[in-house]
């Protein structure tokens, strides 16, 4: 898993994007494949990675060339089992610079310097040839008219050392001098996975296209205890949040047992504004706090699978009419899912509900509201809550209060949560028209073949120790959750893997269908 994990990684190396800026884009260290699941599924999915990555160069120039895609393959299959160090930087242009450095046995290295000069033969420059001292052999290739463009490769000892973009901004002569002298410029604690640092906004930008200034630099440390994954990450904020956060309104009289998963959310109510279409979906504001559930999920060859997942936040009434509710609805939903023919609105008073009942009938979402004596909440969910509770372990939601400055807890059984976001994920795919994941395909072979693998907890715990910055600590079994594994596999077996579709992401419509109205039903006796 740790291999496949920094395998992804590798998609950022082979982007040629281009956005304005300068300066450290993204760094990383890779301890290599120890500790890794080997499974069969796992080898396949980071071949279906290799392959796709491989054929970036041939998408980005607008040419085959089976020399170029072999010589990608084989440095990426490296990099994902061997360790390495690295780092992409921008320049004033709008370009890129690359350089990295990977530790392999001599004939290895050859072989990479072999690949790297039939590289350089595809993109019509002239082969250079290789200058050998003692230990060391290295070379520069440039194009044939003038550009600061380059393309540098070196073996100094074990490790071999490869950079191309602007020379300005190679850091290799500054690695091999370091590397000669017995000194490895980029270090890992003992029991260091990987790390990588990074500018969260501007990657964004290179992998999508979209430009959203929530988080700048940041950084995430993957260590081993042998047994789990420990994550340690830092984050600085663009827009601050306001300290002191917000008294915790756990909603206690609601959140039943059993469940597989719970999170609890408090003070990002200023970077969700930031969000695009967050003035639309949350049209009265963005809650100070949030907390979301899930029980065992269900399925049934014969039936629709129950997706008892739910989410509830405090408002400021005590009670919650059911009026106000199918008032706030049509401006969550929006006119296109409301005049699809798919989607009615009706209101149950017994219950204090609104419920929208879809068509097909996938999913039945509601929204409830509720009082726990103190204040109004909302409970927005997919199956309804049970009818006969079982209160859950208080030490789970007191963990929440665990630490002052602590503005997320989230606690999950992994196998679980992977089974019930990958089927509403795909069921979500269906309802509006996306790609789905393919039955039998490398990513959801993967997915269920590690899910049973996780069937322990992964807690996650952020905090804001001042206004600007997040750090975050987890404990797991791959240092991912259910839902970024889900993910991950979804963008891997995307057709725009490496990149990011926005408009996938962005235009959410269910198809039309024919209807007499629009759908609305008054509320009960209102």
């Amino acid at each position: 898993m740790h291999r496949l994990a920094f395998g992804i990684l590798l998609v950022v190396l082979s982007l040629s994007v281009r956005s304005e800026g300068t300066g450290h884009l993204l760094s990383w260290h890779h301890a290599g494949r120890q500790g890794s699941l080997e499974m069969e599924e796992s080898v396949r999915l980071a071949e279906l990675v290799v392959e796709k990555l491989s054929t970036v160069p041939d998408r980005i120039l607008g040419e085959q060339s089976p020399e170029r895609r072999a010589a990608a393959a084989s440095l990426l299959r490296t990099l994902m089992v061997e360790e390495s160090f690295g780092e992409i930087r921008e320049s004033s242009g709008g370009g890129y610079s690359l350089a990295l450095a990977v530790r392999v046995a001599p004939l290895a290295a050859e072989s990479h310097l072999a690949d790297m000069l039939d590289f350089v033969r595809s993109l019509g420059w002239e082969a250079p040839r290789h200058n050998r001292v003692a230990a060391q052999a290295e070379w520069t290739a440039a194009p044939h008219h003038a550009s600061p463009m380059l393309i540098r490769a070196a073996v100094v000892g074990e490790w071999l050392l490869l950079a191309g973009g602007e020379d300005a901004l190679c850091p290799l002569p500054g690695w091999q001098a370091s590397l000669a002298a017995g000194q490895v410029p980029s270090t890992l604690p003992p029991d260091g996975l990987l790390r990588i640092e990074g500018h969260a906004t501007r990657l964004l930008e290179h992998l999508s296209g979209v430009h959203l200034s929530l988080v700048g630099e940041s950084g995430l440390l993957f260590r081993s205890d042998g047994e789990s994954v420990l994550t340690e990450g830092s984050f600085s904020l663009s827009e601050p949040i306001d300290l002191p956060l917000p008294e915790w309104k756990i909603p206690h009289n609601i959140i039943h047992d059993p469940i597989v998963s719970f999170s609890g959310t408090r003070g990002m109510d200023r970077l969700i504004q930031c969000l695009p279409l967050s003035e639309t979906i949350l049209s009265r504001g963005v809650p100070d706090q949030w907390f979301s559930w899930s029980r065992t999920f269900a399925r049934s060859p014969n039936t629709f699978p129950i997706f008892p997942l739910y989410v509830a936040w405090p408002v400021d009434r005590v009670e919650i009419s059911i009026a106000d509710m199918t008032k706030d609805l049509p401006l969550v939903l929006g006119e296109s899912l409301l005049t699809s023919g798919r989607l009615r609105l009706s209101a149950h008073q017994v219950r204090n509900e609104v419920a929208l009942q879809m068509s097909p009938p996938l999913v039945q979402p509601y929204l409830r509201g509720v009082t726990n004596g103190l204040s109004g909440i909302r409970v927005f969910g997919l199956f309804p809550l049970p009818g006969q509770p079982r209160p859950v372990p208080e030490v789970l939601l007191s963990q929440l209060e665990a630490r002052e400055n602590q503005v997320i807890y989230h606690w999950e059984i992994t196998q679980n949560r992977i089974d019930l976001v990958s089927s509403l994920i795909q069921t979500a795919s269906f309802l509006f028209g996306k790609q789905q994941m393919v039955p039998g395909s490398a990513s959801l072979r993967w997915l269920e073949a590690v899910s049973p693998r996780l069937g322990e907890n992964a807690i996650t715990l952020v905090s804001a120790p001042g206004s600007a910055r997040l750090e975050l600590e987890r404990k797991s079994r791959v240092g991912l959750t259910g839902l970024e594994l889900v993910l991950l596999a979804r963008w891997i077996e995307s057709d725009a893997f490496p990149w990011i579709d926005r408009n996938a992401l962005q235009d959410w419509r269910l198809g039309s269908k024919p209807s007499r109205s629009r759908g609305i039903d008054a509320p009960s006796g209102r």
